[in-house]
């Protein structure tokens, strides 16, 4: 008994339609993974951006220069959105943000740290010529890398 070549030609046929059938299906779904790991990955980077964002403006609203108490307004911005919320999310920040942010933290940590206190100089220096203006800069380089994101 002797099997007919089309029988044959027509199982590998099907065999082989369903192997890149399986292939293409597998393919898609990895790229539909790296898709919304992407897509994810650029939500939290957006809801970070726009914690530093809030805090950035409340900076400039509350600390602008004729303010009498931006050094107990710096504390309490500080305490409540980089201690809490800003700082898990330095990864998702470029350089230019971190620098500002980085500078933030050091005279933050040297108002609440006795130790530090010989440099309340330079905070002083710090809250009455550059804080304002440094949330200012950093409220404007939020507002040019948000644009860049297609959510």
């Amino acid at each position: 008994m002797a099997i007919d070549n089309t029988i044959i030609a027509a199982g590998l046929g099907a065999l082989g339609g369903g192997i890149f059938t399986l292939f293409a299906t597998w393919l898609k779904s990895r790229f539909d993974l790296k898709s919304i790991k992407t897509e994810l990955h650029n939500k939290d980077s957006l809801e970070a951006h726009k914690e530093v964002f809030m805090l950035a403006q409340k900076i400039c609203n509350s600390c602008f220069p004729l303010s009498e108490r931006k050094r107990s307004y710096f504390i309490a911005l500080m305490e409540s959105y980089y201690i809490n919320r800003i700082e898990k999310n330095y990864i998702y920040f470029s350089s230019s943000i971190t620098e500002i942010l980085d500078r933030f933290n050091d005279m933050y940590q040297c108002i609440r740290r006795y130790e530090l206190q010989d440099l309340n100089g330079d905070v002083e220096e710090f809250l009455e010529k550059e804080l304002f203006d440094e949330a200012t800069r950093l409220s404007n380089i939020i507002r040019k890398e948000c644009k860049e994101y297609q959510l």
